[in-house]
């Protein structure tokens, strides 16, 4: 039985191969984008805090570094099943969404 590791090194696995998607591109783009989600996070709150508007620019950077490594995965793969793209984009409608309502929340607490 392969470890994780093992599968994720072994370049003739089927998301290599098939879809020419390298999943350690994949995570090494969601580990580099963790401390600007954060960061971008801090600033929102530090904003609201303030009892400032949203900062539309800090809401579009967190957007981007969650939008990143999946967008890597839709530009740079071929030959992905269409449930993936639907997945992707359920994803990020789902993260959107509980991102927008724990904005709204938080700032319904500060008022």
């Amino acid at each position: 039985m392969l470890s994780i590791g093992d599968w994720l090194v072994n370049k003739e696995n089927l998301i290599v191969v098939k879809y020419q998607v390298e999943p350690l591109v994949f995570i090494l783009l969601e580990i580099l984008t963790t401390p600007f989600y954060f960061w971008a996070w801090a600033k929102l709150i530090r904003g609201m805090r303030k009892k400032r508007k949203l900062d539309v620019k800090w809401l579009t950077i967190l957007l981007v570094v969650i939008l990143i490594p999946y967008l890597y995965v839709l530009i740079y793969g071929r030959n992905i099943p269409c449930f993936v793209y639907l997945l992707f984009i359920g994803l990020i409608v789902i993260v959107g969404i509980r991102n927008y309502f724990r904005i709204k929340k938080y700032i319904a607490h500060t008022d």
